[in-house]
């Protein structure tokens, strides 16, 4: 690393923490380390209730048609791996295109919470439902997981076509005993209990 001195003269960074006798003094070290520390602390991003790094979320599954999606919003709990694979049957069944969405994927429910969020019905295409991973966290024992809840301009000409969009989560069970979903404007949208 250099030290810019003037638009031609530059100056390895290391030589501003010596003195004359070329050794670098205490109280440069100390301050050199203090600076460290607080960088890394405050200077990456980092908040308190940044979340533990075992603590995730992951997008199993999205569309814009899931089965048994009522007429409004819904987010439940996929319990068993039976009703795993039925979510990801159903939402194969459903597509218009061929695809690889009707296997399961293995999850180990030991380890890992299923959420399956649904718009709901909607009467035209352009809705959609995504996880904003980055956005989502722990705060004070709540798991508070942001989504992009998209609805089409009210003034744009869409197909009229009946969708329900969804999304599916995979979640880590460390540190929370509740979950909040909230919206891209971080508007509430649910609050659940985390099952045992």
């Amino acid at each position: 690393m250099t030290v810019r001195m003037t638009e031609k003269e530059t100056m390895p960074a290391c030589t501003i923490l010596k003195k004359k006798g070329g050794r670098p003094t205490a109280w440069a070290g100390a301050v050199l380390l203090l600076l460290l520390a607080t960088l890394f602390t405050y200077g990456m991003g980092r908040k308190a209730d940044t979340p533990p790094p075992d603590f995730a979320v992951h997008t199993l599954l999205r569309g814009s048609q899931s089965a048994g999606s009522g007429n409004g919003p819904s987010a439940e709990w996929v319990r068993s791996r039976d009703a795993l694979e039925r979510v990801f049957a159903d939402a194969g069944s459903l597509q218009l295109s061929a695809s690889e969405s009707d296997q399961a994927p293995d999850v180990d429910l030991a380890a890992y919470r299923v959420l399956l969020v649904r718009m709901g019905r909607k009467p035209t295409a352009g809705y959609a439902v995504r996880c904003l991973t980055e956005r989502s966290g722990l705060t004070n024992g709540t798991a508070v997981i942001t989504l992009e809840w998209a609805e089409p301009p009210p003034d744009r000409l869409n197909a009229q076509v009946v969708t329900s969009p969804f999304v599916l989560l995979k979640i880590t069970k460390a540190g929370y005993s509740r979950v909040k979903l909230v919206d891209q404007d971080d508007r509430t949208l649910f609050e659940l209990e985390a099952p045992q």
